[in-house]
């Protein structure tokens, strides 16, 4: 059975985006990652504020690299 042809119609908006327009696709992606990254540091501040930063730094890096780890990251992929 021959495969159906997709027509641009049908995509959603960012699937639209992404094919026709991959510059401003990266664009917009980025800034989600920014809004996220914004998100969480918002978050972060509002519950540890007026914590002690040279407990609340460690802590936090070292949650960071227990959940690269669990997610099997291999720090040689920062190499490529």
């Amino acid at each position: 059975m021959p495969k159906k042809k997709v027509h641009h119609r049908n995509l959603n908006p960012i699937k639209r985006l992404k094919k026709n327009h991959k510059g401003l696709h990266k664009l917009v992606v980025f800034a989600a990652i920014v809004v996220i990254w914004r998100g969480i540091w918002t978050t972060l501040d509002f519950l540890f504020k007026g914590s002690d930063p040279l407990i609340v730094g460690p802590i936090s890096a070292g949650l960071a690299l227990l959940l690269l780890l669990l997610d099997d990251f291999k720090f040689k992929e920062l190499e490529r």
